[in-house]
């Protein structure tokens, strides 16, 4: 217990709470129940790609395609949508474009041996050019009310995206503590050469972090589109470094086996 208390992100806690409330004794709006699940419904897309870099980080890596992944998912959920794709299909087109976006950066970083940093970089690059080929450049601004009615989706008088994204974030941390696989995320960030010695697929633990990590930012650009109802080309723009820093704010560390 001591260990937490003391721990950054019981101080991140401590200095969030103190914020609210002296914002909330300024404006006593701003502490309501409906301001408050107005700005959480606002952070989903964020909470969803710091998940999913959080895998990559864990293992030492790092992605600041992220952002990227989220533009080019949200463009293919739009232009299916708009194509007459159903709305089932289209959500799942983009989770798997963001799952093979993310699994791009694994193959270079596993089997070519591209740094992460570099790879990434060049996936940026790439994902935001793919953008700009498959709309022209140009914003697409008429989405189906099918994906914006998502949205509207309450339980409890609470919007369904909340709900859902509490229980990918409560499922993925029950994981991480009691899956064996998901403990060799952890091995492999704290030492690969002695993780590779035990015996743990080192290489297929790393191409997983960055796959799922695409996969997370393909399902923060559902939620992104069913909320503000049209792709913007600045579609998730600084999105990977807001993650990365609510990751490490987050308690995991940047230099890999810890989180």
């Amino acid at each position: 217990m001591s260990r937490i208390l003391r721990s950054r992100e019981a101080l991140v806690l401590l200095l969030l709470i103190v914020l609210v409330g002296i914002i909330g004794f300024i404006n006593p709006n701003f502490v309501k129940l409906r301001s408050l699940l107005s700005i959480l419904n606002s952070s989903l897309i964020l909470v969803l790609v710091s998940i999913g870099e959080m895998f990559v980080i864990i293992t030492r890596g790092i992605d600041v395609s992220v952002g990227a992944i989220v533009g080019l998912s949200a463009v293919i959920l739009g232009v299916s949508l708009n194509a007459g794709v159903p709305l089932a299909a289209a959500i799942f087109l983009t989770l798997l474009t963001g799952l093979l976006a993310g699994s791009v950066n694994s193959v270079g970083i596993v089997f070519f041996k591209v740094p992460p940093i570099i790879m990434t970089l060049g996936t940026l690059g790439i994902y935001r050019g793919s953008m700009l080929l498959i709309t022209g450049g140009s914003w697409i601004e008429t989405i189906p009310a099918s994906i914006k009615s998502m949205n509207g989706w309450t339980v409890l008088g609470v919007r369904g995206f909340i709900w859902l994204t509490l229980i990918i974030a409560v499922v993925t941390t029950i994981l991480m503590r009691r899956l064996k696989i998901a403990r060799y995320l952890y091995a492999v960030g704290d030492n690969e050469e002695g993780a590779y010695v035990l015996g743990i697929p080192v290489k297929a633990t790393v191409f997983a972090a960055y796959a799922l990590a695409g996969l997370f930012a393909g399902a923060a650009a559902v939620v992104f589109v069913a909320q503000i109802g049209f792709v913007p080309m600045q579609t998730g723009n600084g999105l990977e470094l807001k993650a990365i820093a609510a990751v490490v704010l987050g308690g995991v560390n940047l230099t890999g086996g810890v989180g």
